[in-house]
């Protein structure tokens, strides 16, 4: 018995490894319609609550009663994609770096 204790100890953490996994990682997301602030750095302003910051991330803008976003830091994100139809970002204070040698994208 004692000896199948040490795989009881490992099955039981694979599921709060996983559930960390979301937490730990940034990724892209949307910025939301009516944001909390305008801060590129809060989770509460994209769906999902998360904060693109990294190459392989796209930050998403559409409509948003917000229009000026402030970056406080340098972000990286992968590509920035927006709304031809409803372009929200109309001015912004922003450092941010676009990877993958890509230009900015406009989704109609």
């Amino acid at each position: 018995m004692r000896a199948k204790l040490p795989y009881f100890r490992f099955l039981c953490l694979i599921p709060l490894l996983f559930g960390m996994g979301s937490f730990c990682l940034a990724g892209s997301a949307t910025w939301n319609a009516s944001p909390v602030d305008n801060k590129w750095t809060n989770p509460a302003n994209w769906t999902p609550a998360t904060v693109p910051d990294s190459a392989t991330d796209v930050a998403t803008f559409g409509t948003t009663a917000i229009t000026n976003i402030t970056v406080p830091t340098d972000v990286t994100v992968g590509q920035i994609v927006s709304s031809a139809r409803s372009p929200s970002i109309q001015t912004a204070s922003m450092s941010v770096i676009l990877t993958r040698s890509r230009q900015p994208r406009i989704r109609s």
